[in-house]
């Protein structure tokens, strides 16, 4: 849930920043990896938690989940999911291991009136 007030195009007040990530901090199994990239291949923080849906019946994790912080200023990016693992569907093979799929946020404001752009 904490991820999704990251990534929300309003403005959020420095005091609930802080909040938020003072709480992340506070989370078992929060992973932090530097250098991940966004879409448009912007490097940053990576936060990732493990859930057990993301693990094989061996307990192995088959993918990895980033919210993608900027390393400086902590603005959402965008996400990234890694495949860790053949994702198979059926007997298929639908995502191969070390494919991935990215977003990327390249802008966001506040406007006035609906319709307009900041």
């Amino acid at each position: 849930m904490l991820s999704v007030y990251l990534e929300q195009e309003a403005p959020v007040p420095p005091e609930l920043e802080a909040a938020i990530f003072r709480a992340l901090a506070e989370i078992p199994g929060i992973r932090v990896d530097q250098g991940v990239p966004d879409a448009v291949g912007r490097h940053g923080i990576g936060l990732s938690y493990d859930l057990a849906a993301q693990r094989d019946a061996e307990g192995r994790p088959v993918s990895r989940s980033y919210v993608v912080l900027d390393p400086t200023t902590f603005e959402f990016l965008g996400r990234r999911v890694e495949n860790l693992q053949d994702d198979v569907l059926g007997g298929q093979v639908i995502a191969r291991r070390g494919t991935y799929y990215a977003t990327a946020e390249l802008a966001s404001g506040v406007v006035d009136r609906p319709g307009a752009t900041p």
